[in-house]
Formats: structure tokens, C-alpha cells, sequence
């Protein structure tokens, strides 16, 4: 599938399956046909996006629940949502 979406050619890959150990195996095997290009991963386990990041070289994961996180604060507490995600 990799080589139909000509992934050597690609500037970046964004793997966002609804299956962490899909996105890592995605973006693992297309590190393999170009390591140049930039990697980014969905994940639900903020352990896990944390650690693939910096042990892998993956350019940014994102931990799904991490994410939503400060936006169902803010709507819990009934704050406004000027900045509902936060980057890390």
C-alpha cells in the first residue's frame, strides 16, 4: 500500500488509524522507504506517543486523549474554548 501511495516521493506521512500499533508499524515501514521524510502519528496512549517520539524518531505524536483533554475541561467548567488543544 506504501508503494501504491508512492510514499518515496512523499515530503510527510500522517498515520491516523483508530490502532496505535497499525500507526506505529505505518510509520516504521515507511521510515524504511524514505528516511528523510517527516513522520507524523496518531495515538490514543500518551505513554506510548511520548516515548515513540523520542525513541523512534518520529517527528510529533499526538496522543488523541491528550488532546481533547483541555477541551472537555473547558466545557466542564463551562470556561470559553480559546485554545482547545495543547501542543506539547
Amino acid at each position: 500500500m506504501l508503494e501504491k501511495a508512492q510514499v518515496k516521493r512523499a515530503s510527510a506521512i500522517v498515520a491516523c488509524t483508530a490502532d496505535d500499533l497499525t500507526n506505529l508499524a505505518v510509520a516504521l515501514e515507511a521510515r524504511e522507504f524514505n528516511p528523510d521524510m517527516k513522520v507524523v502519528l496518531r495515538m490514543f496512549d500518551a505513554d506510548l506517543a511520548a516515548r515513540v517520539q523520542n525513541g523512534v524518531q518520529i517527528h510529533a505524536a499526538f496522543s488523541t486523549t491528550a488532546l481533547a483533554a483541555p477541551s472537555f475541561a473547558a466545557a466542564a467548567t463551562r470556561a470559553p474554548i480559546d485554545q482547545p488543544f495543547y501542543w506539547s
